[in-house]
């Protein structure tokens, strides 16, 4: 073994211990790693990761130095690197300065990129068929060039393209996103389509500009002084006070929202509220532990029609360190959170209890919920981690009393050592089901929650029973029925909300109607509605938390299967 390989293997090895051996020993070995001359691709990318973990969990001011030092010199040594041999390597796939990321994206990310930084972004391919190509650009074209593109001479799509736009790659994806504008289409239908296309676009990292340092995210770093934090009161973090937003301009909230959506697709990562940003919904948090928490409320365009998802990004000592979200329905939190490799075998938990702590604090959830994908169903990589265990030794519990029995049966051999690790099979039995934890433990969560696939069920039902089968039947009685019970005499203004409102609509009179509700009630709705169309989603989803009969309503549909 190489001296270098053995470094950066003992590093790792000791990277999340904070005895005073361990420091000092850390200390020497970054020294040592910053004399080597030759370091190999595989250790370069291992000391990448290392460095990371370091960065965002220092001991002291002289170790951050060292760290920051070596990462400079290694990041230089694996952009040489992948010039010299004209290729990523083991490179690919990590989010590396000077790798390319190639992938598909949102409709909506792809232009926003292709508008901010059209130089560095590139056509790659199509996944889908021939045949599924053909019949999506078809549709988009005009018809003075629907006939050229149908007579047959070209090869396939690509070839087309190449011959109205030429072979860089930068013009062909232009001229692409050109026939989506000229086809005038609605951003929800454009993203079916492109979504259809499997359009796979490249990004030059290298050449995008650095997102690094974030405005308004300054502070002084916290040292690790200490081993990392394991044990701590669950409920008592949760209910700790936030500290008040960090006030920002809206030029540190664009920026912020910028350095987020570019950390995502660094990964190949992309999440909604980080995509499609209200710049006016971003809140600040910096709490405790050198943690800053930052939610992020969606545009009016891509908001959902009754619950709210409001996303998230963490950053540890200014590190970007998390990202998730979280979808709000009256008092139901279902919370799903994803910590980036290089910080696991940190303070995993103890940052998800904080996480907890900001969406409580901000949004009063009686309960949050995993769903099954996020503790392993259908994810092999939530399965492998163990998932499941790390939501139940934070208090989570299966919904349904077999699971909750088969978890205790199994927790019990691992606690007290008869196996070793949760067989396969019975992890997948017991990641079918949802975990909950209550903030008030008297609360039967498995009898009050309730969720948006059981509201389209039961619109279903009643659209069937009612209505025949015809949603314009149901949807235009519903409106008129909220628009009579509103007392909205002002046409033009009922028609603005028309569009966002027709869901709220059907749910409503699905739901029996609001003719017993008092007038302060209404008024409150008609404020909710409002807030959801033009105000802020994270303002809606408190509104919509202490509205008790619109929730009481939603509940009781929610639980309904027959409208006789």
């Amino acid at each position: 073994m190489n001296l270098a390989k053995k470094y950066v293997r003992e590093l790792t090895q000791i990277k999340n211990q904070f005895d005073p051996t361990s420091t000092g020993k850390k200390e020497r070995l970054l020294e040592l790693l910053t004399k080597e001359k030759s370091i190999t691709d595989s250790d370069l990318i291992k000391l990448h990761e290392t460095l990371l973990f370091l960065k965002a969990h220092p001991s002291h001011k002289r170790l951050l130095n060292s760290v920051s030092k070596l990462q400079q010199k290694t990041n230089r040594n694996i952009l040489q690197s992948i010039q010299r041999k004209k290729a990523e390597g083991v490179f690919e796939q990590t989010g590396v300065f000077g790798t390319c990321v190639t992938a598909t994206f949102s409709y909506t990310l792809v232009v926003w990129l292709s508008k901010e930084y059209p130089k560095h972004i590139y056509f790659d391919s199509f996944g889908a068929t021939e045949d599924r190509i053909n019949s999506v650009i078809s549709s988009l074209l005009p018809l003075s060039l629907k006939e050229h593109f149908s007579d047959g001479k070209n090869e396939n799509v690509t070839s087309w393209m190449e011959e109205i736009a030429g072979k860089d790659k930068r013009n062909q994806l232009q001229f692409l996103l050109q026939i989506f504008s000229v086809a005038d289409l609605s951003i929800r239908t454009a993203s079916q389509l492109m979504e259809q296309l499997e359009l796979f676009i490249s990004i030059d990292l290298g050449k995008l500009p650095s997102r690094s340092t974030i405005s308004g995210l300054k502070r002084t770093p916290f040292y690790h002084k200490e081993d990392l934090l394991k044990k701590f009161n669950l409920q008592e973090i949760i209910k700790t006070p936030l500290p008040h937003p960090t006030p920002l301009t809206i030029l540190d909230k664009k920026r912020l929202a910028e350095s987020i959506r570019f950390q995502l697709i660094s990964l190949y990562r992309e999440t909604d509220p980080g995509t499609n940003t209200d710049f006016n919904d971003i809140s600040l948090y910096r709490l405790e532990r050198g943690l800053d928490v930052v939610l992020l409320g969606m545009d009016s365009t891509h908001r959902l029609p009754i619950d709210t998802y409001i996303g998230f990004f963490a950053f540890k000592n200014q590190i970007p360190y998390a990202y998730g979200g979280t979808w709000l329905l009256g008092s139901t939190a279902k919370i799903g959170l994803n910590i980036f490799p290089s910080y696991r075998g940190g303070e995993s938990t103890w940052f998800f209890a904080q996480l907890m702590r900001v969406y409580y604090q901000e949004f009063r959830p009686d309960y949050f919920i995993a769903e099954p994908y996020q503790i392993g169903r259908g994810n092999p990589e939530g399965i492998a981690s163990g998932a499941f265990w790390f939501y139940y030794k934070l208090g989570f519990r299966s919904l349904s009393k077999s699971h909750r029995l088969l978890a205790s049966k199994e927790f019990d051999k691992l606690y007290t050592g008869k196996i070793k690790k949760t067989p396969k099979k019975t992890l997948e039995q017991l990641v079918e089901d949802e975990m909950g934890l209550a903030i008030n433990e008297n609360i039967d969560i498995s009898k009050t929650k309730f969720d948006t696939l059981q509201l389209s069920a039961s619109i279903t039902h009643f659209i069937r029973s009612k209505f025949n089968g015809s949603l314009d039947k149901a949807i235009q009685h519903s409106l008129y029925s909220l628009r009579t019970e509103l007392n909205i005499k002002d046409e033009e203004y009922f028609l603005s909300l028309t569009p966002s409102v027709e869901t709220m609509a059907l749910y409503l009179f699905a739901a029996g109607g609001i003719k017993l509700w008092s007038k302060k009630e209404k008024q409150s709705l008609l404020e909710l509605i409002e807030e959801k169309i033009n105000g802020l989603d994270s303002n809606y989803a408190k509104l919509l938390r202490s509205h008790h009969s619109l929730n009481k309503n939603l509940y009781s549909l929610a639980k309904k299967r027959t409208f006789l």
